[in-house]
């Protein structure tokens, strides 16, 4: 495995800059129309985010076995109105049927079909579930599946079993939690049956920083707990090559430029404005009147124009973002 750069080295064991990635990799490598799978769901960050990629002509299926989370993200989809948003309270398994559930009721993310170790005093409890396969999810879905995002505790090398005709059709990138040995044990299968998998299917295995991962690195602990396996030599690994060293580089000037969180909302907005059809958001009112004034025009007509919006009172507690100059607040998106 190639070594690290220092940026990238700076986000080792950093979860939230892990789960910015992946959430950046889907929205880069989805496209309109396309299904996408997010298993062990969540509260649905990586849900919004797909099937805000695949738009009203897509399929997102977002796969949560714990109720209250699987009805929490129903609820919220609903409400933002995402009819490609389809939750299932199910485990993704090797077979269908019914199995116990081994909820951590003070840490939901740890929760899964096998026990293992815990980095709290677990408060568990063994609740039934129902399982089905990404196969019989698949079945007669003539949409290409794209992209998966799988976080099942350990439980990846099963759940894989039970898609590998979807895998073998659709040729999906797969982004995977990826516990290797705590996993292995808690789930029943060794290095050599992980890798044997991938390699049945043609498949290329990578750590999350895009480098090689192999038998050799199984046991290694520099490494971050995700993985991705992408079809090898195939278009689907040029396209997620093409945006990873970008998405990584963005990652690393996130980890360690303090300033960088005031001004990505700015840049966000800008890149909003350059979109055909864009439109500003209406002022409240009592604004609108305050950014109005009138000039004089040539045969005396009064035109009202926009002052600039650095020329609005800022609240009395505002301070300059360090590091960065002055920006100014630009007008939110509407789409017409």
């Amino acid at each position: 495995m190639e070594p690290l750069s220092p940026n990238l080295a700076a986000l080792l064991g950093h979860a939230e800059a892990y789960e910015d990635i992946i959430l950046r990799l889907s929205r880069s490598l989805l496209e309109p129309g396309d299904i996408a799978i997010d298993g062990g769901a969540g509260r649905g960050r990586n849900s919004f985010a797909m099937a805000a990629a695949v738009g009203a002509e897509g399929r997102v299926l977002a796969c949560e076995p714990i109720a209250w989370l699987a009805e929490r993200l129903g609820i919220e989809a609903e409400r933002r109105s995402l009819p490609q948003l389809a939750v299932r309270a199910v485990a993704l398994a090797a077979a269908p049927g019914e199995a116990g559930f081994h909820w951590v009721r003070n840490a939901d993310a740890y929760s899964g079909l096998q026990p293992r170790s815990y980095p709290v005093e677990p408060d568990t409890a063994l609740t039934p579930v129902t399982c089905t396969t990404i196969d019989a999810l698949l079945a007669g879905e003539t949409r290409r599946w794209r992209f998966a995002k799988l976080d099942l505790q350990g439980g990846k090398l099963p759940a894989l079993r039970g898609a590998a005709a979807a895998i073998a059709a659709h040729r999906p990138v797969l982004v995977l939690q990826n516990a290797r040995a705590a996993a292995a044990a808690a789930y029943g299968y060794d290095a050599a049956s992980f890798f044997g998998f991938f390699a049945g299917l043609g498949y290329r295995v990578l750590d999350l920083f895009g480098r090689s991962f192999g038998r050799a690195d199984w046991d290694r602990t520099d490494i971050p707990w995700y993985a991705i396996a992408v079809p090898a030599d195939s278009s689907a690994e040029v396209a997620l090559r093409s945006v990873l060293g970008r998405i990584l580089a963005e990652a690393a000037h996130r980890a360690t430029d303090p300033g960088i969180a005031e001004l990505e909302p700015w840049l966000a907005q800008r890149a909003c404005q350059r979109r055909p059809g864009y439109s500003p958001a209406p002022l409240p009112r009592d604004l609108e009147a305050g950014r109005c004034s009138a000039d004089a025009s040539a045969g005396g007509d009064r035109a009202r124009r926009r002052l600039g919006p650095r020329q609005l009172p800022r609240p009395a507690a505002w301070r300059p973002a360090p590091h960065h100059r002055e920006r100014p607040a630009l007008p939110l998106c509407r789409a017409r």
